[in-house]
């Protein structure tokens, strides 16, 4: 993981990531053969707080010599130099490289040094590169156990490593008092362990034992000092021991440092060790709360107040006598704190494969270029925001390289069928690493139930009961105050039928869980939840003329009949909305208390127009509208249009018996698919309805059966006996819905806007069909977090509060027009953005009415806020 070579053009630090690298340690190497420089290396910084930690210390034994020292000959100065981080950080990488670079093992480290201090740290580069160190092995915490402690496995480091160069040994002539300091420890050793009370102080032999720690330290340092001499020839030099994450031995870490710390300070020897600080922590924590139980018990006759408050005060003694050991241990200037993926987000980096010299890929900065090969990969969307990079981003260095290898190993594709393949495999990371990685074990247990669950239909309302388990107490305190909050109450309902929840309830509920949560594991949770709903949404969609054809080639056999008529699993998500338009608020209320984006409006007035435009039923029409005679030569075209705009928002049919429209969830039947019957007085007007039902207008069309017969077949649906001859018009516009355009002119104004927006695209051909086809896809979102930028951008750009509903609806649709959502790849043309231009359609529309008196009074006239039914 190196830095790379850059023009001086390019601010950016640019890295150099080899694949394959990530599965064990790496020692960089720092010479003319590799062009590779040490401020090159993400490590540098930590490269420089080592050495630069090593040399003072060596420099203060110089000191020492002239007689400056002030310390005892008991404890020599602190020579325990700690890498910290996380499991994956880089610290075993980081310190064998240190190693590396005092030992100089693999050529000279003087350009090394040259680059790392400047002229004023020439004391620091002087001291370094005239003392001679020297390497042991390193000491790894698999050989930690209750039978060998750290002293023993150093011991035997040193003869192991005496072993390899026996040959070279014989030669010497002091190897006999080499053997003699390996025989006086081997003597001494045992002493430590041995039970002190049953020592007969009468035996002066045993009394002596008791001298054994003393003795101890005197004969390593020895050893240590003999050792230099007869192996390397070189008393003054330097061994270095590097310790392995002696954190993760729980049960005897606290003896292993204190063993480190009491026994193997000594000035002839180096000591780099790998540590998780907090695990550390945790290991002597409870070394010390151990001991602290002793005092619980005498607290065994009081009170169980005054026992717990004691309790609380010695967990508080133990927190700060831990602090004041980890910094004894460990001073601040001795510790190098290894780096995060965080401190990469901004730079540049370059890929590579191992053993090759060709660049796979460029992640220019890397928090972006990261979503963009997930994207070009999987067509999944994740995005980054002003404040935080995706949590899909690997924090940790480790993780991140084998996402890194992961992505990768996937090829790129172009469209949503290349990509479901590779979407397997990055829903088994997601599941498998990322949430085990970054969850709670609740958090884990939900998204367990979410990713094994079988039945489509009932992911909204498992999903809402989970949230609803996790944070009752939060839904517990919830009131009434706001209409945003009533919705959620209302989404909250344990008697909510399954398939009536739809996909814009949960995810408003999410939303304003994202806006009073604070803890990272809950928002972790959340953002878990919207990425299984893009991967279900993603793999559950498929295009309609693929089910069309297997539905031609194989007949299923089924007991029962589906409880919703939708054709695809992606609609028993979706479930009638994308958006909640009363969570969200999308207008300002007329009045004060009337809502704007869903209320209950008039149906027998669509009925009335209806009649008119079909059977030409002028009086009644008149009458009720209460146009004067001089109102003559209406435009039917503006009429239709009225008609189809408030069949493309309407959400579900107000029973006679229904109070308000926040019932609906309980119903039994499917409410979305409920047929909008001639009789009905009053319907649910959802501005945001119109998402779902542009996914498919003819069936949304066919809601409204007694308009859609008449206009279709001459018939009404509801009256006609020849059922067979309205199957084969609908048969007829279901293979070619471009004739619909004639009878529809507002869905023909769509469509025409689907014709421009592609007019450039040389694979588009113009037709309603084709059209059709690229509005259902478009507005058939997979991605939540495309549905919650746009709910977002809807809140944003909210309207102003005016009397003129037109004009607000107009603003809402003109505000949808404009959306432009930039997607991953390298050039900044339109079809890199997702845009929902022919929103203008309707925008347009809206503004003809807005322009004649009256078209505005037919629209207000339906639009009105119609009282709740008795």
């Amino acid at each position: 993981m190196d830095k790379k070579d850059k023009s001086k053009e390019n601010k950016l630090q640019v890295y150099k990531f080899i694949l394959g690298e990530e599965t064990r340690p790496k020692i960089e190497v720092f010479t003319q053969d590799t062009n590779i420089g040490i401020k090159d290396s993400i490590f540098y910084k930590q490269y420089y707080l080592a050495l630069s930690g090593i040399a003072e210390h060596l420099l203060f034994f110089n000191n020492e010599k002239a007689g400056v020292s002030s310390y005892g000959t008991w404890e020599s100065p602190n020579n325990l130099f700690a890498f910290l981080g996380e499991r994956g950080s880089g610290k075993t990488s980081c310190m064998l490289t240190v190693r590396e670079l005092l030992c100089r093992e693999n050529g000279n480290n003087r350009d090394v040094l040259n680059e790392i201090f400047c002229d004023r740290e020439s004391a620091n580069k002087e001291i370094l590169e005239k003392t001679d160190f020297y390497g042991c092995e390193i000491i790894d915490p698999l050989f930690f156990d209750s039978k060998h402690n750290i002293l023993e496995l150093f011991v035997g480091t040193l003869f192991r490593n005496l072993e390899k160069k026996r040959k070279k040994l014989f030669e010497l002539q002091d190897n006999e008092s080499l053997f003699k300091s390996f025989a006086d420890v081997k003597r001494i050793l045992p002493l430590l362990e041995r039970c002190t009370d049953s020592l007969d102080f009468d035996d002066l032999e045993q009394l002596k034992d008791l001298s054994a720690s003393l003795d101890l330290k005197e004969a390593l340092r020895k050893l240590v000092q003999v050792y230099l001499k007869c192996v390397f020839g070189n008393e003054h030099g330097r061994l270095v021991l590097c310790i392995d994450d002696i954190d993760l031995d729980m049960k005897d870490g606290y003896r292993l440092v204190e063993h480190i710390r009491r026994y193997l300070n000594m000035p002839e020897l180096i000591i780099l060790m790998s540590i998780k600080l907090e695990q550390l922590g945790n290991v002597i924590r409870i070394k010390y709360t151990k001991d602290f139980h002793i005092l619980f018990d005498k607290h065994g006759t009081e009170s169980k107040e005054s026992v717990k408050d004691s309790e609380g005060d010695y967990r508080e003694v133990v927190n700060r006598i831990v602090e004041r050991y980890i910094t004894k241990l460990l001073p601040l200037n001795q510790r190098i704190i290894l780096p995060s993926v965080n401190e990469l987000f901004d730079h540049e980096i370059h890929v590579y494969r191992k053993g090759s010299d060709t660049e796979e890929g460029i992640l220019k900065p890397l928090k972006k270029g990261i979503l963009e090969q997930i994207y070009l990969r999987t067509r999944i969307l994740f995005y980054n925001t002003k404040n935080m990079v995706s949590y899909i981003v690997p924090r940790n260095l480790r993780e991140f390289c084998n996402f890194l290898h992961l992505l990768y190993n996937l090829k790129e594709v172009s469209n949503h069928e290349e990509a479901l393949p590779n979407l397997k495999h990055f829903k088994n990371y997601f599941y498998g690493v990322w949430c085990t990685n970054n969850l709670d074990k609740n958090a884990l247990c939900i998204m367990q139930t979410l990713w094994n669950m079988l039945n489509i239909s009932q992911i909204n309302q498992t999903v809402i009961q989970c949230l609803r388990g996790r944070f009752s107490i939060l839904f517990d305190k919830l009131n009434t105050q706001s209409d945003s909050i009533k919705e959620i109450i209302n989404i909250l309902e344990n008697d909510n039928v399954k398939y009536n929840i739809s996909l814009g309830d949960v995810l408003a509920l999410l939303d304003w869980l994202d806006k009073v949560l604070y803890e990272e594991y809950d928002l972790k949770l959340l953002f878990a939840i919207r990425t299984f709903y893009s991967f279900s949404l993603y793999e559950t969609y498929r295009k309609k003329e693929d089910i069309i054809a297997e539905e031609r080639s194989q007949e299923e056999i089924i007991n029962k009949e589906k409880l919703t008529g939708n054709e695809i699993l992606y609609g028993d998500i979706v479930n009638g909305n994308l958006l909640n338009a009363e969570y969200l608020n999308v207008a300002p209320y007329e009045n004060g208390n009337t809502s704007r984006g869903k209320r209950i409006i008039d149906h027998e007035a669509i009925t009335i127009l209806v009649d008119y435009i079909v059977d030409n039923q002028e009086k009644r029409f008149r009458d009720f509208f209460k146009l004067g005679e001089k109102e003559t030569d209406l435009d039917e075209i503006k009429l239709r249009k009225i008609v189809e705009f408030f069949m493309l928002t309407t959400s579900f049919v107000i029973d006679s018996k229904e109070k308000g429209c926040d019932q609906y969830r309980r119903k039994i039947e499917v409410y979305y698919e409920k047929k909008v019957m001639k009789t009905r007085k009053k319907v649910c007007f959802d501005v945001l309805s119109i998402f779902y039902n542009l996914q498919d207008v003819l069936k949304c069309y066919r809601r409204y059966g007694y308009y859609w017969g008449n206009m279709v077949s001459g018939q009404d649906v509801e009256k006609t006996e020849n059922e067979k001859n309205f199957a084969e018009e609908n048969a007829l516009f279901e293979n070619d819905r471009a004739k619909l355009k004639g009878y529809y002119p507002l869905y023909e104004t769509i469509l025409n806007k689907i014709d421009q927006e592609y007019a450039n695209d040389p694979n588009y051909q113009k037709s309603g069909q084709e059209a059709d086809k690229k509005l259902g896809y478009k507005i058939s979102l997979r991605s939540i977090e495309i549905l919650e930028q746009i709910s977002y951008r809807l809140q944003s750009k909210r309207p102003d509060g005016t009397s003129d509903n037109i004009e607000v609806l107009k603003k809402i649709f003109e505000n949808l027009s404009r959306i432009a959502i930039r997607t991953y790849g390298q050039e900044a043309d339109r079809k890199n953005y997702i845009r929902y231009e022919f929103f203008e359609a309707i925008k347009d529309f809206l503004t003809e009415l807005k322009n004649n008196d009256i078209y505005k009074n037919i629209f207000n006239m339906i639009y009105k806020e119609e009282p709740s039914p008795q």
